[in-house]
């Protein structure tokens, strides 16, 4: 909501050469709404001569997205926490596990037959009603469900089938993806508008102007056999309100059997580096920028992965080896990353909040991304 204010205040000092700034960290989004704008400095200028993005404290992926030929204007990767603490996992309710007799579902994880059809499948069945009759998730003492999900947290499943938002044709052009608009996504927005309209799950909506989180509460409190959520709601919400719940970790599911990997979305709010374009000395900015990443990867990132979200706030061993795939598998999209100024990312969303079908809407959508895309 403050992504129009944060680049009007950056702008009120760049474009009056004021010099306040060195080095500018902020909201992914946000970020990258300012260097379309045009607030900051080439990192790839050979006067940034500390920046080697070579080094592995760098996200690669990241990189190989948001590079425009001799150009890029932000960076992460160990340098921020939240690289991490973003990440999507599928959490899952060991008592109702055992509850309802429903097989662990890391074990399907290496098999490769983690995918929706299954997860859809291990869901059924798994409904209480709290005793007023009315399907509801938002008391303390709500029903049971398989899965109840709300807004942002549907995004898991748009890039669980392999699609995004752009993507680089053979010249290196950014484009529309063709996948946006594929079959695979439109059976996807079937399936769930399907399944949360059906008895075993349910969607939830902002109360008040508040954002919805219901879906953590409910599966903190026992009432939720799947959640879809950031890494660092285990220790956010689960072990610091709902200390005795038991879960265990698994990637998100991934559309089929066939497809080679499950796929890892990062929530908006890790953080982009940039250098400010009225900066006096970029090599000192960069030697900065460069030590901080450094240092991040071999101080923060172990603290944080391997003894944090590995170790302490999991129940399980396995939960640790499905990280290191969560970890492995991590998606960057352009189309996302800078979807302010191209189309909102709530297309997806809003076609499963209102039970729409996939097909006009995306079209209509990608329509719209061809004509914005010269933006960039």
């Amino acid at each position: 909501d403050n992504i129009a204010a944060w680049c009007s205040y950056i702008n009120n000092s760049v474009s009056i050469n004021a010099k306040e700034f060195d080095i500018i960290a902020g909201y992914s989004l946000a970020q990258a709404k300012a260097a379309v704008s045009g607030y900051f400095y080439n990192m790839l200028d050979d006067s940034c001569e500390y920046q080697d993005f070579s080094q592995p404290w760098w996200s690669e992926l990241l990189l190989e997205q948001v590079t425009f030929g001799d150009s890029l204007y932000f960076a992460s990767g160990d340098i921020s926490r939240n690289a991490l603490e973003m990440m999507y996992v599928c959490y899952a309710n060991t008592d109702l596990l055992d509850k309802y007799s429903i097989e662990n579902p890391q074990l399907l994880v290496e098999s490769g037959d983690w995918t929706y059809d299954k997860f859809f499948e291990l869901c059924q069945g798994v409904y209480e009603d709290d005793g007023d009759g009315i399907k509801n998730c938002e008391s303390e003492s709500g029903d049971i469900f398989g899965y109840i999900t709300s807004g942002i947290h549907v995004d898991p499943w748009f890039y669980g089938t392999g699609a995004t938002i752009c993507e680089r044709n053979a010249d290196g052009e950014i484009i529309a993806s063709a996948s946006f608009t594929s079959e695979r996504v439109a059976n996807t927005v079937d399936m769930l508008t399907t399944f949360l309209n059906g008895e075993y799950g349910i969607y939830t909506f902002d109360s008040a102007g508040k954002k919805a989180v219901y879906h953590q509460h409910a599966f903190g409190q026992g009432r939720s056999l799947f959640m879809m959520d950031r890494a660092r709601v285990s220790h956010k919400v689960l072990a610091s309100k709902y200390g005795d719940t038991k879960f265990v970790v698994l990637p998100c599911p991934k559309y089929d059997k066939d497809q080679e990997n499950y796929i890892t979305v990062m929530g908006n709010p890790f953080t982009l580096y940039a250098i400010s374009a009225d900066i006096e000395n970029p090599a000192m900015a960069s030697a900065f920028i460069e030590c901080f990443a450094s240092e991040g990867y071999r101080k923060v990132t172990p603290a944080v992965f391997e003894l944090s979200l590995k170790t302490r706030y999991v129940d399980d061993p396995v939960s640790g080896q499905m990280y290191d795939i969560i970890r492995a598998n991590i998606t960057y999209d352009i189309g996302r990353i800078f979807s302010e100024s191209l189309i909102k990312q709530s297309t997806f969303r809003d076609a499963v909040e209102k039970s729409q079908s996939w097909g006009a809407i995306a079209s209509a959508a990608q329509r719209g991304l061809t004509k914005t895309l010269p933006k960039l």
